[in-house]
């Protein structure tokens, strides 16, 4: 008996399919091996790079959304996202969606409070990364929740502030009634508003820093203006429901040269404090901060670029917080 054997071509590779690594680019490849010889088809595609995500702000979370990107020829890939400390343009990632996303939308929940960037990375299977993107625009993540009634009545129950509430720092000490008739408390005592309670300690210094990796000379993210006190502060005396734990999301005013600070509720007794010289930002504008307590500081971070940032501002000066001047070098470039 006679056995007849046929030739067939055979596939061989994983799956018929064999996945290369060169240089950090993605290889496709399939050989077909005959009997009489070899072809080997092979196409590559480099990883994109990730687009810029959206932050929207959803009750109890962060929704983040970006476009879609794919290999060449279409090939879809996944995405991971991370969230970066933008107040102090982290480097390393401190949270964001969990695994790898089919999608291009995802929500992360619980975030803490901060201020907030986030970039999404192409990923393919475990072994392949695209670049990551930009970040994205900055998000204060912060709340204090003061039921309104709450609000008003703590504004039917202040009265008009006597004239030590409204003196600078360096008036004696006096205090308004709270919201319930509560004995006074410390707070800060320069450049009162009307609408807040105030009284010791006095203020003792203002500083202006320029954020890591920003524009000297012009207010920015991560810029940051730290107001300092003779003790401790009442954050109850700054802000109406605040316990100084979390940050608080203000804005930072910029009038002329004056700067001022704000919450949703109106502005802070924090007064005035006055730069040296103009054209830091066009004025009026308000860019959004957190405020954060630090013992005897308070300390208002920048969280957004201005729209137009202006020819930034060269010549030095010192600022001026009511009867209290900037320390240290007599003058320099602020923010």
């Amino acid at each position: 008996m006679r056995v007849r054997v046929m030739k067939r071509p055979a596939l061989v590779g994983i799956g018929a399919t064999a996945l290369l690594l060169l240089a950090g680019t993605t290889a496709f490849a399939v050989w077909r091996m005959p009997s009489s010889r070899v072809d080997l088809a092979a196409r590559a595609a480099a990883m994109p790079v990730g687009k810029a995500p959206t932050v929207r702000p959803l009750p109890g979370k962060l929704q983040i959304t970006w476009e879609r990107v794919t290999l060449s020829g279409g090939v879809d890939v996944r995405y991971r996202v991370n969230r970066y400390a933008a107040a102090h343009h982290g480097a390393q990632p401190a949270g964001g969606c969990a695994g790898t996303i089919g999608g291009t939308a995802c929500a992360e929940e619980n975030v803490p409070n901060g201020i907030w960037t986030y970039t999404v990375q192409p990923v393919l299977g475990s072994a392949w990364t695209g670049r990551e993107s930009e970040k994205s625009e900055s998000v204060i993540v912060a709340a204090v929740n003061v039921p309104p009634k709450d609000l008003a009545a703590d504004a039917a129950s202040t009265a008009s502030p006597s004239p030590s509430a409204s003196a600078s720092a360096s008036a004696s000490p006096s205090a308004s009634a709270s919201a319930g008739g509560a004995s006074p408390s410390p707070g800060p005592s320069v450049g009162a508003s009307p609408s807040r309670s105030v009284a010791t300690p006095h203020g003792t210094d203002v500083q202006a820093s320029n954020g890591e990796g920003g524009t000297a000379g012009v207010i920015g993210l991560g810029d940051r203006l730290v107001l300092s006190f003779s003790g401790p502060v009442d954050p109850t005396t700054v802000a109406h429901g605040w316990d100084g734990k979390a940050g608080l999301p203000v804005a930072l005013k910029v009038t002329g040269t004056e700067l001022s600070v704000a919450d949703a509720d109106g502005p802070l007794p924090l007064g005035p404090v006055t730069l040296g010289a103009d054209g830091y930002a066009p004025t009026p504008l308000a860019l959004a901060a957190l405020l954060s307590l630090d013992g005897p500081h308070l300390v208002i971070t920048v969280a957004e670029n201005q729209p137009s940032p202006p020819v930034p501002v060269t010549k030095q000066s010192q600022l001026q917080w009511g009867p209290v001047k900037e320390s240290g070098s007599p003058k320099d470039v602020d923010f």
